[in-house]
């Protein structure tokens, strides 16, 4: 074991065992981890089992239980699950064209650029936490597409090294499960104490999911993103910008949002911006919590129910900081005579319209009222609606695209602004 342990939350601990463990029986207890294993290979377990859950799932998102999915899905699912790296390296061998990591790299670059840009203008930052932010977000490391190391889903023979521990038996589906599960506890346990490996992944390449690591400085953008309709190589770059340079903008700032600004470009936790820029980024995030604390949503019973402006404020302040990144870096490649030319089918939209048309696209969803509330109750983003519409209404650029005027609700008086 370390020497220290880094626990974030002390009163967690401190409630659990207090509150929790000193006062509960220990049948209770154990009844309670009984639960919580079967409750993990419930998916292994057979419909007996599955047939409950879907029907719970169905009740808490309102809507009638589905037929049990197909057998392929449930295998799917699991290969994902237990040996993504491995089934990766398929995906990115049959849908990953050879020019699209390449120039996903590079839209990525113009995007730190634009971000750097800003930053030179920006008053309430001083001039020595404005050097301090420029190095961390040119310091930030970049992986798109897949993995090169830990494993190198180009080769077999890494992927053989790395799942060697994992025993796959074609006739013990549980037992596939489980030694899954062990080798990936194990493999956890044995990085305790170690040095952190920059080029792990947390995501597997086929994954739809960009992520920032605050600790390692590191953005990942999976090769399940480096396609339609997240990014097409061969599309016009008011697309390509609305959506996959949202993605990547986004995913940049949260290396500066209300947490990730307290990790500087190294990863290491504590306080490298000056007091004053401290002040007024808090000073404008408030703006942030009131305006998307008085966007609502209609509950099953036609109740209005209310964002969390401070729970989400992480990720307001990135989607809002992402759309004005991106679009300022198109804006730049668009002055240059880039790729902009129309798409048949799509002439009565300017080229402007159209970025933010695809930008919309990305978070274009259908739901039910209890679907909706849960996840007001539990996430810790915006409801797709507002993910989309806070942003716009905060864009001068939105506004003019589309002539909004002043004083309507998608161009109000009054806007949000951090980068």
């Amino acid at each position: 074991m370390p020497d220290d342990v880094l626990v974030p939350l002390p009163r967690f601990i401190t409630s659990l065992s207090e509150d929790v463990l000193g006062s509960t029986n220990s049948r209770t207890l154990q009844t309670y981890l009984v639960w919580r294993t079967l409750w993990k290979y419930l998916d292994t377990l057979g419909e007996e089992f599955l047939a409950p859950r879907r029907k719970l799932e169905a009740k808490l998102n309102g809507v009638e239980a589905r037929a049990k999915p197909e057998r392929w899905e449930t295998c799917l699912s699991h290969v994902d699950s237990s040996i993504g790296f491995l089934m990766g390296r398929y995906f990115v061998l049959s849908s990953l064209d050879s020019t699209s990591k390449t120039e996903a790299e590079g839209l990525a670059s113009t995007i730190v650029t634009a971000f750097v840009d800003s930053l030179q203008g920006l008053s309430w930052v001083d001039d020595k936490t404005r050097k301090e932010m420029i190095s961390k977000v040119q310091s930030m490391n970049y992986q798109l597409g897949y993995p090169s190391s830990f494993p190198d889903t180009q080769s077999a023979i890494s992927l053989a090294e790395f799942y060697s521990s994992v025993n796959v038996k074609k006739d013990d589906f549980f037992g596939n499960v489980q030694s899954a599960n062990e080798w990936a506890v194990k493999r956890q346990w044995a990085q305790l104490g170690k040095p952190v490996h920059n080029g792990v992944w947390d995501v597997n390449p086929q994954d739809v999911d960009a992520t920032y690591s605050r600790k390692k400085n590191k953005a990942i953008v999976p090769a399940g993103m480096l396609q339609p309709p997240f990014y097409d190589s061969q599309g016009p770059d008011y697309l390509n910008y609305g959506s996959l340079g949202w993605v990547i903008g986004q995913t940049m700032l949260h290396g500066f949002d209300l947490t990730g600004r307290q990790y500087n470009k190294e990863g290491a936790l504590g306080q490298w911006w000056s007091n004053h820029s401290m002040s007024e980024f808090n000073n404008r995030t408030r703006c942030f919590v009131q305006q998307y604390s008085n966007f609502t949503l209609k509950g099953p019973q036609e109740d209005i129910h209310q964002v969390d402006g401070e729970r989400t404020l992480d990720s307001n302040l990135a989607d809002n900081g992402g759309l004005a990144e991106a679009y300022s870096a198109w804006n730049t490649r668009f002055s240059q005579g880039r790729n902009n030319a129309h798409l048949p089918g799509l002439v009565n939209w300017s080229v402007e319209q159209l970025f933010f048309i695809n930008f919309s696209r990305m978070k274009c969803s259908k739901s039910t009222p209890e679907s909706d509330v849960r996840e007001l109750r539990t996430s810790e983003s915006a409801p797709d609606r507002w993910r989309v519409n806070g942003p716009l209404i905060n864009s001068r650029e939105f506004s003019k695209a589309f002539q909004c005027a002043v004083g309507t609700p998608m161009n109000p008086h009054a806007k949000c602004d951090m980068w």
